[in-house]
């Protein structure tokens, strides 16, 4: 196959003007990459050189990309960062749930209550997260605490597809109107032997719990069931937070719980009983939560929604769902025609993808999407990297959202080159969201479930919104 067949049949080729490409040093060559990057297509490039100092570049934007909507696999949903709850409902994208089911650490072992406590009170308090995904103006969200009905252990890691038994009659609950995930509270704190006073914490929420369930299983339990953790464990089995979507309003939201940090989440027990003088007192005792002992149920309905019939299919709108909920699955069938070209250098390849137009509203786009290949065993891969990528695009493995051109870049040039020296297969590659705060670690291809956040995206001749392939290269003398 010669040049001339290969342009007019898959590519379009544009000449540009630029240095020589042996004269060119590292910092001029990133220099002039970085005049390259755009969200809109580059017709020619102009640089302030010598006319004599000028070789030929090109630019290819017409490779063909195949796009289509897949199913994510499930998430690992223990001992994470932050943990996610809530349930909401996307015009487009359909319904998500997580409830979220955890386990109760002893304040100490052989602790007891007294024999004469009486119970004042019971909170459960659990420190937010820094993410609300949802509607934040018109969603009332009525909470439901429940008791396991299954042991929670804790040294099994648990994954978003694993349901939970429980008792379905409410050992606490809550209607909040917004989680007020960014406000800071005060709260009283009971000091032994002094007055109480008032205590500024950190932004979380306060349920209440059921004063019958808390004087069974704790203020009148039997003192044995607080010897060791172990037993305690095996007496109390754990909670299970839901969403009672029967008494909640709008279009809904997930919030993240903090249940990482020490002390900060926990089963608050208020308490009454004499003191060492035989006067009344009153007293707290915390039930711990930890990330260690938690995990996620995650469940996404799609039937009688618009993506119900785009998934496994070519399509010109593809969507990528975090919580282990939807990814864009690309093949770049052409690729490695470019060899017809002959022995080329790749200056820079860059994938540019597009939120499609009035999709960003109730829910916005995802903060930042994360691409990964696959192999010949269909396993997970980190793309090839480079310092060039790395310059061009820190966070090389994902790409971060431009609210102004509304799209995301993916720099693949290092990918592109492999494809071209052999050294990689062209198999399928994957975009997905990622969690913003995360590292840029080959760790952070796996599924996200410390984000909820979604997009939708124009895939393969999208009028309006086509995701493309812009390659630049250069072919020696």
């Amino acid at each position: 196959m010669n040049f001339t067949y290969l342009s007019a049949k898959y590519l379009k080729r544009r000449e540009i003007k630029a240095m020589k490409y042996f004269k060119l040093d590292l910092l001029t060559l990133l220099i002039s990459l970085f005049i390259f990057s755009s969200c809109q297509k580059s017709d020619s490039i102009a640089l302030d050189i010598s006319p004599g100092d000028t070789i030929n570049s090109s630019l290819i934007d017409t490779v063909s990309v195949n796009t289509y909507t897949v199913r994510d696999d499930s998430v690992y949903t223990t001992s994470l960062s932050q943990h996610p709850f809530g349930y909401f409902t996307d015009p487009v994208l359909g319904t998500t749930e997580s409830n979220l089911a955890f386990t109760l650490g002893l304040p100490s072992e052989g602790f007891s209550f007294g024999k004469e406590a009486q119970l004042d009170s019971a909170v459960l308090v659990l420190k937010y997260g820094d993410e609300f995904y949802g509607d934040s103006l018109s969603s009332a969200y009525a909470i439901n605490v429940h008791q396991l009905s299954e042991k929670y252990i804790n040294s099994t890691g648990y994954y978003s597809n694993r349901k939970w038994n429980y008792n379905t009659a409410p050992a606490g609950g809550k209607v909040v109107n917004r989680f007020a995930w960014n406000d800071s509270i005060r709260v009283r704190q009971i000091i032994d032997g002094a007055a109480d006073t008032l205590l500024k914490i950190p932004p979380h929420i306060r349920i209440p719990m059921n004063r019958n369930f808390i004087e069974s299983n704790f203020i009148n339990a039997d003192t044995s069931n607080f010897k060791t953790s172990a037993a305690f464990r095996n007496f109390f089995k754990g909670l299970y937070l839901t969403i009672d979507k029967s008494r909640s309003t709008g279009a809904g939201g997930i919030i993240f719980f903090d249940l990482a940090t020490a002390s900060s989440s926990k089963l608050e027990v208020y308490y009454r009983n004499k003191n060492s003088s035989g006067n009344p007192d009153t007293n707290v005792v915390s039930f711990s939560i930890t990330n260690s002992g938690a995990a996620a149920n995650i469940v996404h309905k799609y039937e009688g929604y618009p993506v119900e019939s785009k998934l496994n299919k070519l399509s010109d709108e593809v969507y990528v769902q975090a919580l282990g909920g939807l990814k864009t699955k690309i093949n770049i069938p052409h690729l490695e025609k470019l060899k017809a070209l002959g022995n080329i250098a790749i200056n820079k390849a860059e994938l540019e993808v597009s939120v499609v137009g009035g999709s960003d509203s109730p829910f916005k786009p995802a903060k930042r999407l994360v691409m990964y290949r696959t192999d010949i065993a269909g396993q997970r891969q980190p793309l090839p990297q480079s310092g060039l990528d790395m310059a061009l695009h820190p966070s090389v493995i994902g790409a971060v959202y431009n609210s102004t051109k509304k799209c995301y870049v993916f720099s693949i040039g290092s990918y592109v080159q492999s494809i071209l020296s052999g050294r990689l297969k062209p198999f399928d590659l994957y975009i997905a969201p990622i969690d913003y705060t995360a590292g840029t670690s080959d760790y952070n291809i796996t599924t996200s479930a410390t984000t909820a956040m979604r997009s939708v995206l124009g895939g393969k001749n999208n009028s309006q919104y086509k995701m493309r392939i812009n390659i630049y290269y250069t072919k020696p003398d």
